[in-house]
């Protein structure tokens, strides 16, 4: 355990230093930390940590770097060695109690030891990367998302051409 516990540390570390905040490097004004809330092909409106509600000109923005990319790589291993070793497990533990375990105490051989095992193994990788991973994908998709230009919407027109003529409705 004494190996674990630096590891345990600089993760949790890691991704606690995350911020919610997209980066935004913009080419004539200083940096700025803010939440993206939405955009259009010329206006990006975001929101400062402080709660003002700021338009940036898409043509000043030179970089974003949006939150949550640190934690969701970080917690990817650990959630896919996670349900790996979740997986095997189920497939484990019906071959174990088949064989009479938790009965059997007697015998240590088998397949319970390796399913419990396997299981502690998901347990712990599950617990130390699906909340980050799941944190960081949703901050990561929903600052991408509202990054995107929505397009200006421009009012159709309907034609119609009838007895009446010619006729145009927006």
């Amino acid at each position: 355990m004494p190996r674990l516990t630096p590891t345990l540390t600089a993760l949790a570390l890691a991704t606690g230093a995350c911020s919610p905040y997209a980066h935004i490097v913009r080419k004539d004004e200083p940096a700025l930390e803010a939440r993206i809330v939405s955009s259009d092909p010329k206006i990006l409106t975001v929101e400062t940590p402080d709660g003002r509600t700021v338009e940036i000109e898409r043509r000043g923005i030179e970089e974003i770097d949006h939150p949550g990319n640190v934690a969701m790589v970080i917690g990817l291993p650990n959630t896919v060695v996670g349900s790996l070793f979740g997986v095997i497990t189920v497939f484990l533990l019906p071959a174990a109690i088949e064989q009479g375990w938790p009965e059997d105490t007697e015998t240590r051989l088998g397949a319970a030891p390796v399913a419990v095992g396997f299981g502690l193994i998901a347990a712990v990788n599950l617990a130390v990367g699906l909340p980050p991973f799941l944190w960081g994908s949703e901050t990561w998709f929903t600052s991408t998302g509202n990054a995107q230009p929505t397009p200006i919407q421009v009012p159709s027109a309907r034609v119609d051409i009838g007895p009446g003529g010619l006729r145009v409705r927006f």
